[in-house]
């Protein structure tokens, strides 16, 4: 039959095996052959062809041919025997194939067992450059390469030591800087096998150069990367040697935040206030779990609030104030029950404001004046029992107050020093308790209000919906010291329950006296 044979480079071919042939087929010809007369003659012919050559001649007898049909035919039998007997030799036998390759394979995998005796036994004698793994190829290898900030061997080896524990893959320049910091600079030399401390002293220099364009600025000037204990450089509080504060307010600071921060993972207070951040806030410091205040008000920062705030489930104080930050608050932010402030003004933060504010019952603060928000304030805001301040003003609202604020009795002015026992850690930002002021809200001012006590600044400008007429249950309000009114479309006369304050401590009371307003108490009728 016909099959496919392999070449030796592994190429099938359409040539086609010698046809198989019955095993005996030549030999029994010969038998038949060997018995005929003809065989006999041809025997006692052949001994005389020994001693007398066969002459070729045109012409034959009839005796000669008769003597010659035999030899012919003896010699045609011999030719085709011999030709049979090379291609006996050329077939192929399958049983001997498979066991010559079984064979083959047994002598393989000998001498594979020898050689690699061989290998494992020359390992001893160079355990510093082992054989790579023929099996296993890691993902993220550490470099072997020694950057030419690091001098000398021993310093070489360090490195190497280092980038092994912190799994450096050349990232960056501020890292890559760190790393020769630390291998050849640092004059503390931490040991590699300290992890711990090897990896917050690493974290803390990777901010250094990522925010220090040089020595004469920002850290430069400080303390930092000095041959001392990390725990004693400037705005670096630890316990028990970790670090969980760092307070670089006004440090002059110029760059990115870094993700390795995230490395220190036992961080509960991250201020980083008044400094010239960039770019956006790493995902890492999601990470953070121990983080209570998180403070970067007053930078460049850009990008939105990821929803992965929520894994800070110990938040307490978010001040992200005067940067460049778009996108709506996350409403993951409005489930964290531990939050005391939220202070988010002057960003382009838009979307609204959830209803879910009204399960933070620990809320005091919540100023985000001059972003892009819209909707209407909630109802629920009046379940906040602690609030202090809420400050909504230069947004997009399209809203009335609602009534429910009344409920918020300790809603109050709060003074530009914060009183000692607040949790408030902005003072920048603690400055007024209702506000909302060009915001976009409209209806009337509820007599609810007059329920806040403690209130001490109202500010209501600028609200041209605003309508109807003053409430003389403000009058209520004895720690007022603020009210404005003005450029509203309010109404009717002030109360004298309002002008009565102006004879304790409400110094500033305006309103469009001049034109709506009948007013004979006002500071300005502008």
């Amino acid at each position: 039959g016909n099959s496919e044979w392999m070449d030796p480079l592994g190429e099938p071919s359409n040539r086609n095996l010698i046809p198989e042939a019955a095993p005996n087929r030549e030999n029994d010809a010969y038998s038949q052959f060997a018995h005929t007369p003809e065989f006999v003659r041809l025997s006692d012919s052949s001994r005389n062809l020994k001693e007398t050559p066969i002459k070729s001649t045109s012409t034959r007898s009839d005796g000669d041919a008769t003597i010659n049909a035999p030899v012919r035919h003896f010699s045609e039998w011999l030719r085709d025997s011999e030709a049979m007997s090379l291609r006996t030799k050329a077939r192929i036998n399958p049983k001997l194939c498979i066991v010559g390759a079984i064979v083959l394979v047994g002598i393989v995998v000998a001498v594979a067992v020898v050689v690699g005796l061989a290998v494992s036994g020359g390992g001893d004698a160079d355990k510093s450059d082992p054989a790579p793994s023929p099996v296993f190829v890691p993902t993220l290898t550490p470099t072997r390469i020694v950057p030419d900030c690091v001098g000398g061997d021993d310093h070489s080896e360090r490195f190497l030591q280092i980038t092994e524990i912190l799994g450096y893959s050349d990232p960056g320049a501020a890292r890559r800087e760190t790393m020769c910091w630390l291998a050849d600079s640092d004059e503390l030399q931490v040991e590699p096998t300290d992890g711990e401390k090897l990896q917050q002293r690493f974290a803390l220099a990777v901010l250094y150069f990522s925010t220090t364009p040089d020595e004469t600025g920002g850290l430069g000037k400080t303390n930092w990367l000095d041959a001392q204990n990390e725990c004693d450089w400037l705005g670096v509080s630890c316990e028990k040697d970790t670090i969980v504060e760092l307070n670089l307010d006004r440090q002059s600071l110029v760059g990115t935040m870094p993700p390795e921060l995230s490395l220190l993972t036992r961080l509960a207070s991250l201020l980083l206030r008044v400094n010239d951040l960039t770019g956006e806030v790493p995902e890492e410091i999601y990470q953070l779990t121990a983080m209570t205040a998180l403070a970067l008000g007053q930078n460049r920062i850009n990008g939105t609030v990821s929803s992965r705030i929520a894994n800070l489930t110990q938040l307490e104080n978010l001040s992200i104030g005067r940067n460049k930050l778009t996108g709506s608050l996350p409403k993951e932010l409005f489930d964290l029950q531990g939050i005391v402030g939220i202070f988010g003004i002057d960003n382009d933060l838009s979307g609204s404001i959830p209803s879910s504010i009204g399960d933070m019952s620990l809320l005091q603060f919540f100023s985000m004046d001059n972003n892009a928000l819209t909707g209407s304030i909630p109802t629920e805001v009046g379940l906040c029992t602690a609030l202090l301040e809420s400050a909504v003003g230069g947004n997009n609202l399209d809203s009335t107050i609602p009534t429910e604020i009344g409920l918020l009795a300790k809603l109050s002015t709060y003074p530009v020093m914060p009183r000692k026992k607040s949790k408030c850690f902005n003072s920048n930002f603690c400055s007024d308790s209702l506000n909302v002021g060009d915001s976009g809200v409209k209806g009337t001012i509820p007599s609810e209000l007059g329920n806040c006590s403690d209130m001490r600044t109202i500010t209501l400008q600028l609200s041209p919906l605003l309508e109807g007429e003053i409430p003389s249950e403000l009058g209520n309000l004895s720690m007022l010291s603020s009210l404005e009114l003005q450029r509203t479309n309010l109404n009717g006369t002030m109360p004298d329950e309002i002008c009565v304050l102006r004879d304790l401590i409400l110094t500033t009371l305006t309103s469009d006296c001049i034109r709506d307003v009948n007013c004979s108490c006002c500071t300005d009728c502008s």
